[in-house]
């Protein structure tokens, strides 16, 4: 499989053309992009002719309806969403995957409505559907949508997913590290896991036989691990996030009889342990296991055999850093991803192994003689996140990254009518001394700022919310409930007599 810009008309079969031999290819075009599938794989690299001529009467078995899509081993079936997958008349993934969802204050929140509308019917050999529609959680100060294509392709026995999602944004109230101004950023705790394309798998495992995960790495090797934490404490039965698995191309879970596997295409969005896991134990069914692409999960930590009361754990849970959710960088920001979905009805074969690989590092293509046709952007969007912290007689200004900027204009002032651009900074963070042309800030008043992007041609973005501030430092006190500091006390006390 390969991928080039550009669209290239429907109604057609075509073919790569190389040392005088047409390659009959298949061809799915959307969003700007040509995906080509190649059966039996791309001879060698060199200079190839895309040809077409009329589509002939072949029959494929893709196809594609508002109520399913279909290839020869595959069946997707829609019912407000998704409803079953099957392979080879085996349901491997259940409803609701693909789905995106948010946990929020304690609450889970999916789209309302899921849109259907069929992109190709199959005829081509390709067949595909555009789910689409909005996600929304009550406090959000803009709307989220997604628009995600599945395909199937005529001899590929692989489950394809195009998304782009843009997530609703809420209202940051909470400041993270203002005791470190540098590091400081403002975020809103209450998102605690994001699930933009989760894969929900049918297969059960049992306590004797595990799941186990195989991954490969960036040097080309393989290696597994079994989910088989339990066994130090029945409380590990079930994981709300299993460990990150470092992996170059695809993670697929096994409980030795069938395997189910998920790989990303890298030239649109990579990550090294893309693909957090979640286990839960039923007393019936045993363990069944949830997929999260690009998401992540949270909740309770691993239980571990040496622990005492477990007072030191609960502490570190309540200031530890690294303890919380990272669900908030999810906020208002927009995600393109692209998956491939297999299963097996036995341990991964080489074969499937070698699909995803090819999936996920795809050759490189440049069109030679195609004029591309220029693509249009979207406004260039303010930052968001922008806030102020005082520190040694001076102000840090502290935002995220705005899509497609190249450097930020810092305006300040006394009053929102008052501010002026000052400074200019390619980072997202900036030591400032004044708030206009030789006046310092002062401790104990209010001051105002907001941020603009500016494109690398120069263009810039409305101002950011501007934000209020007093010229005061901030100290950082520990979130521990004074019952569990009277615990930890008296929990010493006792060591020490004991002693």
């Amino acid at each position: 499989m390969f991928t080039v810009l550009g669209e290239l008309p429907v109604g057609y079969d075509y073919f790569l053309k190389y040392n005088d031999t047409p390659i009959p290819v298949f061809v799915f075009s959307q969003n700007g992009i040509s995906r080509f599938f190649v059966k039996g794989g791309i001879p060698s690299d060199g200079v190839y002719h895309i040809v077409r001529k009329p589509h002939s009467q072949t029959q494929y078995t893709t196809h594609a309806t508002q109520q399913l899509l279909k290839n020869s081993t595959i069946v997707i079936k829609f019912k407000h969403g998704v409803n079953s997958i099957e392979v080879n008349g085996k349901e491997v993934l259940d409803e609701y995957s693909f789905l995106p969802w948010i946990q929020y204050n304690g609450k889970n929140y999916r789209p309302k409505t899921v849109n259907i509308k069929i992109i190709n019917d199959g005829t081509n050999g390709v067949a595909a559907v555009k789910l689409y529609g909005t996600l929304n959680i009550p406090q959000n100060i803009s709307t989220g949508n997604f628009e995600y294509c599945i395909y199937l392709v005529e001899g590929v026995d692989m489950i394809f997913v195009d998304g782009v999602i843009t997530y609703p944004d809420t209202l940051r109230t909470k400041i993270f590290k203002p005791n470190i101004p540098q590091l400081a950023r403002i975020y809103d705790p209450s998102w605690q896991q994001v699930a933009p394309c989760p894969l929900y798998v049918s297969m059960h495992a049992s306590k004797k036989k595990p799941f186990t995960v195989l991954k490969r790495n960036y040097l080309g090797v393989e290696s597994q691990y079994t989910i088989d934490y339990f066994k130090h404490s029945p409380k590990n039965l079930d994981l709300a996030n299993v460990n990150n698995h470092i992996t170059a191309e695809y993670v697929a879970i096994t409980n030795g009889k069938e395997c189910i596997a998920v790989a990303k295409e890298n030239a649109t969005l990579s990550n090294f342990a893309f693909c957090p896991l979640q286990v839960a134990h039923s007393f019936f069914t045993g363990f069944s296991v949830s997929l999260n692409p690009f998401g992540t999960f949270f909740g309770r930590q691993y239980y571990q055999p040496t622990w005492g009361k477990g007072r030191g754990f609960e502490a570190a849970i309540l200031n530890g850093d690294q303890y919380y959710s990272g669900a908030c960088t999810y906020s208002g920001t927009t995600q393109r991803f692209a998956l491939a979905i297999v299963h097996s009805s036995n341990s991964l074969p080489e074969t499937l192994k070698r699909l995803m690989i090819s999936y996920a590092n795809q050759p490189f293509a440049i069109p030679m003689h195609e004029k591309q046709e220029k693509k249009t952007t979207l406004p260039l969007q303010p930052p968001k996140g922008v806030f102020a912290l005082y520190r040694d007689s001076g102000v840090y200004v502290n935002f995220e990254k705005a899509d497609g900027a190249a450097s930020y204009i810092i305006h300040c002032g006394y009053s929102k009518d008052s501010l002026s651009a000052l400074y200019k900074t390619k980072d997202t963070s900036i030591f400032v001394k004044e708030y206009s042309k030789g006046k310092s800030f002062v401790q104990g008043n209010t001051y105002y700022v907001a941020v603009q992007a500016v494109s690398a041609q120069g263009k810039q973005s409305e101002l950011s919310t501007v934000y209020a501030f007093t010229a005061k430092e901030i100290k950082e006190d520990m979130d521990l409930p004074l019952t569990l500091q009277l615990k930890i006390m008296f929990d010493t006390l006792i060591a020490k007599l004991r002693w």
